[in-house]
């Protein structure tokens, strides 16, 4: 079967002191709970307690130790418990032992898909779900971005600091390479500049602060919702974020992933609301409503860093901004999915998808209609050579 992601803690063992320490899985669901792994979120299961990450590997705790085993569960396969220091691991309960049930979690241990009998899912309140083990397209997405930039820099150049601050190459290769700029947009048609700046960034302190954030959070809400629905709400940011850029701010070029990033933050804010302001399928318990309280202070905090990115050299705020608003309503109409009531379902989505398709056809209407760009962005070598100082290379191009 697949994999899943079970965790325990040390205050799953306890002594009394009236006898030796014992350990009590989770009980078996009953007839009617579904299996782990039934639901929308897939076979991937995972507890956590609000302030840990959620990192595992099989047979290791948190801090990449290797934990001691507890001995084979009722599917006859290996289970780990996390432990510190000298601990040395329980022996199996017996009759007359004490024991105690979980309660909390503060590590994360591997388990294969028959443990506990597939009752995973039997404790909301003590299992927060995640649907795969890794952030398979945050790691791709990533390497693609330091794989151009290597690549830009050894064909083009690194421009002077005076000119490009963030240790990269010369700002017409931004445009050249596939930036924004929506002279080329408007006039040659070039649609795909709403996509592309996503892979291309200024230098390489921008690309180490966008990385940083995607290979942290953002890849921790592409184990929580699948890939394929992260890859969506990605683009829906990055197309956001640079519809606006080419509304707000047409006269500048523009690249970085931080607008697609706050598509993703835009995202998991649609889906807190979701979860919060209406009844759904999945029963998260105390434990998920901790957790998504946790989700919305670090999503607001990481707007607020990602915001400040637009101290860097082309970067704009007018891109974050819709990027934010592109990833909120992408998720209204994909998390409308978890509703029970059918009518709050097909309103919600129905109100997700009138929002998403207005402002996509209003906004390509008004930027061909009535945005003027800067005619010099045609020719982006001859604008950055009177933009800056005599002795400016234009030497690079795809």
């Amino acid at each position: 079967g697949g994999k899943r992601i079970l965790s325990t803690t040390t205050s799953d063992i306890e002594n009394s002191g009236d006898g030796p320490i014992s350990y009590i899985p989770p009980a078996a669901p009953p007839a009617q709970t579904l299996a782990a792994g039934d639901d929308e979120f897939g076979d991937a299961v995972s507890r956590t307690e609000v302030g840990q990450g959620m990192e595992s590997s099989k047979g290791m705790n948190s801090t990449g130790t290797h934990a001691p085993r507890l001995g084979n569960d009722s599917g006859g396969d290996a289970m780990y418990q996390s432990m510190g220091g000298d601990q040395t691991p329980p022996v199996s309960p017996k009759e007359g032992m004490n024991t105690h049930r979980p309660t909390s979690a503060t590590s994360f241990d591997y388990a294969d898909d028959d443990s506990y009998g597939g009752g995973l899912a039997a404790v909301d309140s003590d299992y927060y779900y995640v649907k795969q083990k890794f952030g398979y397209l945050s790691i791709g997405l990533s390497t693609t971005q330091l794989f151009v930039l290597a690549v830009q820099m050894l064909l083009c150049g690194v421009a002077p600091f005076d000119v490009n601050p963030m240790i990269g190459p010369y700002p017409d290769v931004l445009s050249e390479w596939g930036g924004r700029n929506t002279y080329m947009i408007v006039e040659r048609l070039q649609i795909w500049r709403l996509i592309t700046p996503c892979v291309l960034h200024t230098g390489v302190i921008h690309l180490l602060c966008n990385v940083a954030v995607q290979l942290e959070t953002a890849a921790f809400f592409e184990r929580e919702w699948g890939s394929l629905r992260w890859g969506v709400l990605y683009l829906s940011g990055v197309f956001g974020c640079n519809m606006a850029g080419c509304l707000l701010s047409p006269d500048q070029i523009s690249v970085g992933s931080s607008g697609a990033l706050m598509g993703i933050f835009g995202a998991k804010l649609a889906e807190v609301a979701t979860m919060s302001l209406f009844q759904t399928k999945l029963r998260r318990g105390e434990l998920g409503n901790l957790v998504r309280l946790e989700q919305v202070g670090g999503v607001m905090c990481a707007v607020l860093v990602v915001g400040l990115f637009t101290l860097i050299p082309f970067v704009d705020l007018s891109g974050h901004f819709g990027g934010l608003c592109g990833g909120f309503v992408s998720g209204v109409v994909l998390f409308s999915g978890r509703l029970r009531s059918l009518f709050l379902k097909f309103f919600w989505s129905l109100a997700g998808i009138v929002l998403f398709v207005f402002g996509c056809i209003y906004s390509l209407i008004y930027l061909f209609q009535n945005v003027q760009a800067n005619e010099e962005l045609g020719d982006v070598c001859e604008y950055f050579r009177r933009l800056y100082a005599e002795g400016y290379n234009c030497e690079c191009y795809v």
